[in-house]
């Protein structure tokens, strides 16, 4: 699907070259599942072909299954998981995955807010510090991003809008969030290096910036039409074709870009292998 509609240049690199694992994990205690990611993320490190990538698939963590949020930090901010960070990205995908929202009404340019900052190693900073809204336009600082001038040092900063604290934000999700739905929770590690391959390619931040925007906006396309319309998918239902299991949702590319591609095929491997236990609904997008 995404292939088709030719929404990702990686994702056909990635797909014509047959690079992608899809490991279904058994462990059902997250340092368990951090040894399993861990010991993938080495294994993937030392492949030589470009754009390899794996997915960790965890269906058996039981405060996982409903508790997004739970996933998400771990995720994050897991100490088993803390050596890893200069050698792969791990981007996580949940059932319930809502980590954007809208931004309050009050938060327009000049407004004074509470955010946190990029720290020197480009993390997230554990505190929030005051700061001026200098820009929301999306074509300037990114999708789901905000330009912040942080008053403590005058430094100005392009942060994802979702550092601002919950005070900023609204309880309404963007319907971006159903770009990184998945029937399992999933850990998805992509190599450092192709990243920076990607970002420092002729026009590269420019490219990616262009295609955020551009699925950003037919995601909101495909709300409008009606498209997101959540439903369980049955066992019984799971023996139509590939084209009603995966959703139109995965026809938006998200963060990161190459992603997306990569769980419409492990939809598909699941339906046809049953790797990730066929005795469970599934949960997607139509």
């Amino acid at each position: 699907v995404v292939l088709h509609h030719g929404l990702c240049p990686w994702a056909q690199l990635a797909q014509q070259a047959d690079v992608i694992t899809y490991l279904s994990c058994e462990a059902t205690t997250p340092s368990a599942v951090g040894s399993v990611v861990r010991s993938e993320a080495m294994r993937l490190v030392r492949r030589r072909v470009p754009w390899a990538t794996s997915l960790v698939v965890c269906p058996r963590v039981l405060s996982w299954r409903d508790d997004f949020h739970a996933f998400d930090a771990w995720v994050a901010t897991s100490n088993h998981l803390d050596d890893l960070e200069e050698l792969v990205s791990l981007v996580a995908f949940h059932p319930r995955f809502a980590r954007w929202h809208t931004l309050a009404s009050s938060v327009t340019p000049g407004a004074q807010v509470r955010s946190h900052y990029e720290e020197m190693d480009g993390e997230k900073s554990k505190k929030a510090l005051p700061a001026i809204v200098e820009s929301m336009d999306p074509k300037k600082v990114g999708v789901r991003r905000i330009g912040l001038r942080f008053l403590d040092d005058g430094v100005l900063q392009w942060v994802p809008a979702d550092w601002l604290t919950p005070a900023w934000k609204t309880a309404e999700l963007l319907v971006d969030n159903q770009m990184h739905q998945a029937p399992f929770p999933t850990v998805h590690l992509i190599r450092r290096k192709d990243l920076a391959t990607v970002k420092s390619s002729r026009g590269g931040y420019e490219v990616v910036a262009s295609l955020q925007a551009r699925n950003s906006q037919y995601l909101q396309k495909l709300r409008s039409d009606d498209c997101m319309t959540e439903k369980a998918v049955s066992r019984s239902e799971q023996k139509k074709p590939f084209k009603y299991v995966v959703s139109c949702s995965l026809l938006a590319l998200g963060e990161p870009l190459v992603s997306v591609l990569f769980l419409a095929e492990l939809l598909l491997q699941a339906k046809a292998a049953s790797v990730l236990g066929t005795s469970e609904s599934w949960d997607v997008f139509l």
